[in-house]
């Protein structure tokens, strides 16, 4: 029973707060512990603990988070710079393709304006060429810069600094108009050079027909003149030829300037034909419509009736009809001369001279030089003559020549003279 009271009499009396007693100084001091002090205490020391542990694992991954994140930055970087290197050299590209390209076009544009310049100096050669065909009685209009087509031409300079950069245009040409220009201009100057060639040709080979047409002539009267031909070996150089067989692919004459070298020379070479041919009594000694009476060779004498050589041609004719020089040259006489009575002899050189026999009146005297066409006297019927007539002598070398082949030959080569 005394047990249970007392329990009971606790169990109704207050606790005390615990406390801690320690020394001082030799004193007895007691600390009164507050429960709810010390759950704090202990609370704050956990949470601190947290924290510190938290903290702790921070510090030790910081540095591989860190470093994460800057592998990515630099990541980040190289992609970057990777893209901008690209961009730069695709712009460097781009840059360099528009150099090449403004190069290409510069050096087109210097080539056309170097043909052109070769164009324009070439003119000069042509004015000349056309001048000896002036000279030849030739009429070929040939192309003058006026004539030419399209964006250049010899009298129209290209100038790059308008070529380039047109309006609406890049410098590089990439719009295709430069190009166009370019290939207007020199679709022009070929043009025109083809134009120029072709005339050309056409003129040597009116040349060269008209030369080969007195060359073919002459021939036949026994003659055959040297090698004429004066133009300026240097400007189409040809190697020696020499004896033996000749051939190779036919390759047709496209340059203006081997045109002009062979126009040149074709012109050359039908003045010296015309001038040479000129100079040979190819004319008919009467005006108006020649008659022959009696032709060259064997025939029977009109006085004695025996078979005798003719000499010459004879040439009806009136008492006082005008007897004009078959061609040009100096009278070697004029005078009586035996049978040929009042007779007038030209010489015309090269060995080759004309009697005119049986005059009635002299006109010229010996030592005088004429032209063919002129009087040099007038028909009669003087010497060994039946009637009035004209007797008409070609020599060559002095010996007598049928002079029906030099008529022949004048008829021939009248249109090629006048």
């Amino acid at each position: 029973m005394t047990t249970r009271s007392r329990v009971h009499q606790d169990f109704g009396k207050r606790r005390e707060p615990p406390r801690i007693s320690y020394t001082s100084n030799g004193k007895v001091r007691a600390l009164t512990l507050n429960p709810a002090l010390v759950v704090s205490l202990i609370g704050g020391f956990a949470l601190f603990t947290v924290i510190y542990l938290g903290a702790t694992a921070y510090l030790l991954f910081r540095d591989d988070l860190v470093g994460a994140a800057i592998t990515r930055q630099i990541d980040m970087r190289h992609g970057y710079e990777d893209r901008i290197a690209a961009l730069r050299a695709q712009i460097d590209r781009i840059q360099s393709r528009q150099v090449l390209d403004q190069s290409a076009f510069e050096a087109r544009i210097d080539r056309l304006t170097a043909r052109q310049d070769g164009l324009r100096e070439f003119e000069s050669r042509i004015g000349a060429v056309l001048d000896k065909a002036r000279q030849q009685g030739m009429k070929l209009p040939l192309p003058t810069s006026a004539a030419t087509e399209g964006d250049v031409g010899p009298s129209k300079p290209l100038k790059a600094s308008t070529w380039f950069a047109p309006a609406g245009g890049r410098p590089d040409g990439t719009d295709g108009r430069v190009t166009a220009r370019i290939d207007r201009a020199e679709a022009s100057i070929d043009r025109m050079a083809q134009r120029q060639t072709l005339a050309l040709a056409a003129l040597a080979e009116m040349a060269e027909r008209d030369a080969g047409r007195i060359e073919a002539v002459v021939a036949k009267l026994g003659l055959r003149f040297g090698s004429l031909a004066s133009a300026d070996k240097s400007a189409a150089p040809r190697p020696r030829a020499v004896e033996g067989g000749v051939g190779g692919p036919l390759v047709p004459m496209i340059d203006p300037a081997v045109a002009a070298w062979r126009a040149e020379t074709a012109l050359d070479r039908l003045a010296d034909l015309r001038r040479n041919a000129a100079a040979l009594p190819l004319g008919v000694p009467v005006r108006g419509d020649a008659q022959v009476t009696s032709g060259f060779g064997g025939r029977s004498d009109p006085f004695l009736g025996v078979l005798a050589m003719h000499t010459g041609i004879d040439f009806r004719a009136d008492l006082g009809d005008p007897v004009i020089a078959t061609g040009p040259g100096q009278v070697e006489e004029a005078g009586r001369q035996g049978g040929y009575g009042l007779m007038v002899e030209i010489d015309h050189g090269n060995g080759i001279s004309t009697r005119f026999g049986h005059l009635s009146r002299i006109a010229v005297e010996a030592g005088q030089t004429v032209r063919a066409g002129q009087v040099i006297g007038y028909a009669g019927s003087t010497g060994r003559s039946t009637g009035p007539h004209v007797h008409y002598e070609t020599r060559v070398n002095g010996d007598a020549v049928n002079p029906a082949a030099w008529l022949d030959a004048g008829e021939k080569l009248r249109p090629v003279l006048h």
